[in-house]
């Protein structure tokens, strides 16, 4: 089982940086329960490379394997993302 936190970070006028929680879901086998109202940055098509496999998965390939990618591909700095087995 996977726990998933996705932030976004936002530049407040003043300058500041600050992060809020844009989703947060739990993948177990092939279950993803969302913990959060708005599923909007949670994208099961999304890519991720696996050095394991040494090809690019997404949700429907490896479920769990592919959430403790996610951090790998979120990693812009607008957005991330934290992966924590469990």
């Amino acid at each position: 089982m996977i726990h998933i936190n996705i932030y976004l970070e936002e530049i407040s006028r003043s300058g500041r940086v600050t992060e809020e929680l844009a989703a947060a879901f739990t993948v177990r086998g092939r279950d993803l329960v969302l913990e959060t109202d708005d599923a909007q940055h949670v994208n099961l098509d999304l890519p991720v490379f696996s050095d394991e496999r040494g090809e690019f998965i997404t949700f429907t390939d490896a479920p769990e394997e592919w959430a403790s990618l996610l951090p790998t591909a979120y990693r812009n700095g607008a957005i991330r993302a934290e992966a924590q087995a469990m």
